[in-house]
């Protein structure tokens, strides 16, 4: 029998269950009379792993590619451009434009995140705060410096916020969705900028950053933190009142109702608190598309494979496996009629932004979050000490660094 070799990308705390997984895939099996091979990597292998499997010849079939990679991906040569299948309706443009190339589309929207603030609904109540008070960047600095003073007398309270600066693409994710809720954004790459980082917005964000983590009286060891570390000191410990990371952790809550499991908390989302309240709330939206090699010797059956996993009884069970939801129309976000998380979920992605699409972006991507890790990082450990200006400099730094690279890209195709 023939087979479909399929790639797809799971966090690392996931459950890696193939075999429930592959009952899924059973029907399609039978009906399409194809035997279906599942790989799993990590998000932050698949890059890599994607490129040598290409290179090495052994490429998968059907494969889950993050959106900023698929006009790398599809640059090299690799993918194939999308017959005329049922396309789900997207849940905002930049996760339609991310699957097309040089006017081809070449995948179809499957998966998206976004970063977004989960908060402790008992202990809001109990202290008498509302969602209005959080809403911009001042309201939220104040809120967490009124918890930590009420820590004080009460340690039942739990610390104010759950927040890492660990140097990962996490963390780049999170300082854009601050600049984002600024109504800003990162600038095109055709034509080329003179500035990526060292703009007013950036430094802005530079500034308030390390004035909420001393608010909230967290040290070098708390920001320091691996995320699933605080996934777990917030979730099943309930050690924080506010956690910003994406929003996975709040979709399994929300199949996981408190009483269930080791659940024993009532979660809600929030966004990302805004600068002025003037301008727009948009925070980092990510995701994935589904997409079929170029190489391929089955391009009928691989696609009719993706429109299989783009259907609602495939991911339905997804989501429930994995805590990832659709970025398109679907079940699921139905249900924000009835569900004020899911309606504010859905809002969230509905007004995020995501980078500039280029196929040199992964590389630009790395340098960005080195520097900006570098920064941050610099502030807090010598906060007494280090200037604005200092930063300035630092940031000017990497933007030459991006520019020079582009400047060796110039003449590709966005």
């Amino acid at each position: 029998m023939a087979t479909l070799r399929v790639l797809l990308i799971i966090t690392d705390n996931e459950k890696n269950d193939g075999s429930i997984l592959q009952d899924k895939f059973l029907e399609f099996e039978k009906r399409e009379n194809i035997e279906i091979k599942t790989t799993f990597v990590s998000w932050n292998r698949a890059y890599e792993n994607i490129i040598m499997a290409f290179k090495e010849g052994n490429a998968p079939d059907v494969l889950q590619i993050g959106t900023t990679w698929l006009r790398t991906i599809a640059h090299l040569g690799y993918l194939s451009k999308t017959p005329d299948i049922k396309v789900r309706k997207p849940l905002t443009k930049w996760i339609e434009n991310c699957c097309f190339y040089q006017g081809k589309r070449i995948g179809v929207p499957w998966l998206t995140d976004a970063v977004a603030i989960a908060a402790r609904q008992d202990i809001m109540k109990k202290l008498d705060i509302t969602k209005e008070d959080i809403r911009d960047w001042s309201g939220f600095y104040n809120i967490c410096k009124y918890i930590k003073e009420k820590r004080i007398n009460n340690r039942t309270i739990p610390q104010p916020l759950a927040f890492t600066l660990r140097p990962e693409m996490g963390s780049f994710h999170r300082f854009s969705s601050w600049l984002f809720a600024q109504g800003d954004s990162y600038p095109s790459i055709n034509p080329l900028p003179d500035k990526f980082l060292s703009k007013d917005s950036v430094i802005k964000v530079f500034e308030y950053l390390p004035r909420l983590l001393k608010a909230c009286n967290l040290g070098i060891s708390d920001i320091d933190k691996h995320p699933y570390q605080l996934d777990d000191d917030f979730y099943e410990n309930g050690s924080y009142v506010f956690f910003i990371r994406n929003w996975n952790g709040m979709i399994n809550d929300l199949f996981n109702p408190p009483g269930k499991g080791n659940n024993k908390h009532l979660y809600t989302v929030l966004p990302i608190p805004i600068k002025d309240p003037e301008k727009g709330n948009g925070a980092f939206g990510g995701g994935s598309v589904l997409s079929v090699s170029s190489n391929t010797n089955y391009p009928d059956k691989a696609w009719n494979l993706v429109e299989y996993m783009i259907s609602d009884e495939f991911t339905n069970q997804w989501i429930k496996l994995t805590g990832e939801v659709p970025a398109y129309e679907a079940d699921f976000w139905r249900k924000r009629f009835s569900d004020p998380r899911i309606d504010t979920m859905y809002k969230i992605i509905v007004n995020s932004q995501t980078y500039p699409l280029h196929p040199a972006w992964p590389t630009l991507e790395e340098l960005l979050h080195q520097g900006i890790s570098s920064c941050l990082w610099r502030i807090i450990e010598d906060s007494s000490n280090l200037s604005i200006e200092n930063i300035i400099q630092l940031l000017k730094k990497t933007d030459r660094d991006i520019i020079n690279i582009l400047k060796i890209c110039w003449g590709v195709e966005q």
